[in-house]
């Protein structure tokens, strides 16, 4: 039965599901498993696995599947585990389309587990899979699950439809719930049965209705084990650290030093600020990151959940933090007008943005202010030239040096892939009432060439002295992936810019130079982006390929990331993690960023569906992203939400996508629509089960001239 959501029970980790017994699949499975070498007859099977009755009847159907799936061999009327296909046992990742990837418990990279051979596996099971050889996708070994080892405990978020869950996105299978009555058409976060052959459910956790704004929060607190509150001992710890002894002496006093804070407007945990004076060899340039060691000792309850939580996790108007707010908005915050411990990295860099010279200690400092970005630019685009203030003046040094550091950093390989997200904007219901592109302004570039230069210098230091921390790593892009720009390239008459090689990041640099202002100079960048490796945590340092730096850490936000103040630790001389266990801290790190980020997604990806199932019939400018066999990829160009053109609705003409996937031709008209292209579409369906929107083209394709005559014709080419 249905029970009220609160964030306490969303760890579903004790929360009352049933474990039916094995299935008798996996009964035969497990046996022939514990003895592969030898072969069972049918009935010296059934003996040893006690099957009488239905049982015994049901074993040669179970057996003759199992050979179908190439799993079992049978020779001479002995059944035996096959011998041809790789075993391989790890965590089964699912996708939208009814395919998914296996990440192996042994390392190595993801294994594609093509459509029809997940074998019934939900996000985050154990399961047992066969390595075979790939179709496709270059001949790569793709993974065939077997079977299930267990169930996640990690829930799995739907809408109730006649006694099943029907998943989000359809990347799972439904999911049969045994009490449901109460709940048709709502959204649930149901735990699968532990080694239930088909996905069942006893009970469920009721998250709301659809269209209630707060229910995707719910949906992510369930389904990631989000948690606003502390246990009791880590907060009593964080008020009795924020309440401790002074922190003044033995300190630099920088009180007197003018800094400055620069934050999104709606930011209460403020890490790092700011201090820049123009000198005549340069910049004189402070990083100013809040002292979160100073407050949590490694090995206390305090530090123990923080690096259990690993990061904050940051969604559409809330915070889960992962220090509490006595610390985060507080204590350790770096508000305006109050004393705060620090740890500076202090800066000279020349004229060219080069660093000279660098130093780290810790100190004492006073935010003279604290402003949003917003209020940043305002001043120094409005501010008279003759009139700055002390604030004007820090500003504007900031900027320069910004340009400085950033041109430099260019002249390093580092690429620039400047990616709009879409920015969600609320009504006073919490409803979003508008999706728009984010805006860069010169002040997001200030602050963060400050902190990029920060990090640079704490890695390199650490990097010299040998110390045991952790590093952020970035391996150098697949080659093939990047050769596949080219066909796009020469199809978006930029041909020539990607001419060079483009492994080389220097070329890429080049490549997105000549791309801006370009129609497509977006999809370009984004393809890069599908190109690169996922930076990760490292206990060692090495290339950050996007960076183009050879060393790289993450120093400046100690009070919302865990490696931070590992770091932190690392450069002040504290005691740090034992060798053994860095490796483990880094990869789980690793692993809470990207459930950090994909928990974001998932919740801005349900609140464009609500703004878009607002807006059924309504035209929008769109570019086309690329395209499947059914239609074309677009996106909404000025609200940035992804959607589906279907052939079938472009009217009067049958379309099929060419052989390099890059356009789709009419068979009747000719009439040709290709990536980049812009065209108006009308929005007609949004399914919000599986986060889709579908969008019918608004006078186009252009209508047939008759039989036998062909006509050339396509969407705005600008």
């Amino acid at each position: 039965m249905a029970r009220p959501f609160s964030p306490s029970s969303a760890r579903f980790g004790s929360v009352g599901f049933g474990a039916p017994e094995m299935s008798l699949r996996d009964e035969v499975l497990s046996l022939l498993e514990s003895r592969p070498e030898e072969g069972f007859t049918l009935n010296r099977m059934a003996s040893e696995l006690g099957f009488t009755g239905k049982k015994r009847y049901a074993l040669e159907g179970i057996v003759r599947a199992l050979e179908a799936q190439g799993l079992v061999e049978r020779a001479r009327r002995l059944v035996r585990l096959s011998r041809r296909p790789r075993a391989v046992a790890g965590t089964f990742h699912a996708a939208r389309g009814g395919f998914g990837f296996l990440t192996p418990d042994a390392g190595g990279e993801d294994l594609f587990v093509p459509p029809g051979k997940t074998g019934g596996a939900l996000e985050g099971d154990r399961v047992s899979a066969h390595v075979v050889p790939g179709r496709g996708r270059g001949g790569r070994p793709e993974a065939h699950v077997a079977r299930v080892l267990s169930r996640t405990a990690r829930p799995v978020i739907g809408i109730v439809q006649s006694g099943r869950v029907l998943p989000f996105g359809g990347s799972q299978p439904s999911i049969a719930l045994r009490e449901w009555a109460s709940l048709e058409g709502r959204v649930v976060a149901v735990v699968p049965e532990a080694g239930a052959d088909l996905a069942a459910a006893s009970s469920a956790v009721l998250l709301g209705d659809l269209d209630d704004p707060s229910t995707p929060v719910r949906a992510a607190e369930g389904r990631f084990g989000l948690d606003a509150q502390f246990p009791p001992e880590v907060e009593a710890e964080a008020l009795a650290s924020a309440e401790g002894a002074d922190f003044i002496e033995g300190r630099r006093d920088l009180r007197d030093l003018p800094t400055l804070t620069l934050d999104p407007a709606d930011a209460k945990d403020h890490d790092d600020a700011l201090s820049v004076r123009r000198e005549k060899e340069g910049y004189r340039l402070w990083v100013h990151i809040a002292d979160v060691s100073h407050f949590v000792r490694r090995g206390t309850a305090l530090d123990r959940e923080a690096r259990r939580r690993g990061n904050s996790v940051y969604l559409p108007g809330t915070v889960y933090p992962m220090l509490p707010r006595a610390l985060s908005a507080d204590a350790c915050s770096l508000l305006e007008g109050r004393d705060r411990p620090a740890v500076t990295v202090d800066l000279t860099v020349d004229p060219s943005g080069r660093v000279r010279r660098a130093g780290f200690y810790r100190s004492v400092i006073r935010a003279d202010q604290v402003l949003s970005y917003e209020e940043a630019q305002t001043l120094l685009e409005e501010a008279p030239p003759r009139e700055a203030t002390d604030l004007v003046r820090l500003l504007r040094d900031a900027r320069d040096l910004s340009r400085a550091l950033f041109k430099h950093r260019l002249s390093l390989g580092s690429l620039d892939l400047d990616l709009p997200e879409a920015s969600l904007r609320f009504g006073l219901t919490g409803r979003v009432e508008d999706v728009l592109p984010s805006v860069r302004l010169a002040t997001h570039r200030l602050v963060e060439e400050a902190m990029l230069a920060a990090n640079v210098a704490v890695a390199r230091e650490l990097a010299r002295r040998g110390s045991l921390a952790l590093f952020r790593v970035h391996d150098p892009p697949d080659p093939e992936k990047l050769e596949a720009l080219r066909p796009l390239l020469n199809a978006l008459g930029l041909g020539a810019a990607g001419m060079r090689d483009l492994s080389d990041p220097r070329a890429l640099q080049t490549l997105l130079r000549r791309c801006e202002g370009h129609r497509a100079a977006k999809i370009v960048s984004y393809l890069i982006l599908r190109a690169m490796a996922q930076a990760r945590y490292a206990p060692a340092p090495r290339l950050h390929y996007g960076l183009g730096f050879r060393t790289y850490c993450h120093f400046t936000s100690p009070i919302r990331r865990y490696p931070d103040l590992i770091v932190h630790r690392a450069l002040l001389g504290e005691e740090t993690e034992k060798e053994e266990a860095v490796e483990d801290l880094a990869n789980h790190c690793s692993s809470t960023e990207r459930a950090a980020d994909l928990a974001e997604r998932e919740v801005v990806s349900w609140h464009q569906m609500a703004f878009l199932s607002g807006r059924l019939g309504d035209t929008f400018q769109a570019i086309v992203l690329g395209f499947t066999r059914f239609g074309a990829r677009i996106e909404l160009v000025d609200h940035l939400i992804e959607g589906v053109c279907p052939f079938a609705l472009m009217e009067g003409d049958y379309f099929t996508v060419e052989r390099d996937g890059l356009a789709a031709r009419g068979r009747f008209n000719g009439a040709r629509i290709q990536v980049g292209d812009l065209f108006p579409v009308r929005l007609v369906r949004v399914d919000r089960l599986m986060g889709e929107a579908h969008f019918a083209p608004e006078g186009w394709p252009p209508p047939a001239r008759g039989p036998g005559r062909r006509r050339r014709g396509g969407p705005t080419r600008v």
